[in-house]
């Protein structure tokens, strides 16, 4: 039989009735789960490469004051990421506003 995913796939937006085995549901869910294990890895993967500093070394950086930050924060502008009470910056973010 065809890779069931494959022709679920390739008859998306029809209406189909379709009778499977046991192995091939079996087949299907695996391959369910692997796709969402790449997915997840990859987005890991992602993740990884990205460098966080402190918020104090944020403000030296860029020469600002703690009001200034969280008036970004607010606007969208230059996001923090909170690790418990600790927070932190996308080392990339900061070099994107110095390269302005």
């Amino acid at each position: 039989m065809t890779d069931l995913l494959t022709f679920i796939e390739a008859t998306k937006g029809t209406s189909l009735k379709i009778e499977v085995t046991s192995k091939d549901l079996l087949e299907f869910a695996d391959a369910l789960v692997e796709r969402a294990a790449a997915k997840a890895r990859a987005e890991i993967e992602r993740q990884s490469d990205v460098e966080y500093i402190p918020k104090k070394e944020a403000i030296d950086l860029l020469g600002v004051c703690d009001a200034t930050l969280w008036h970004w924060a607010r606007s969208g502008y230059l996001v923090p990421v909170k690790l418990g009470r600790r927070v932190f910056y996308r080392r990339t973010d900061i070099q994107r506003l110095l390269n302005r």
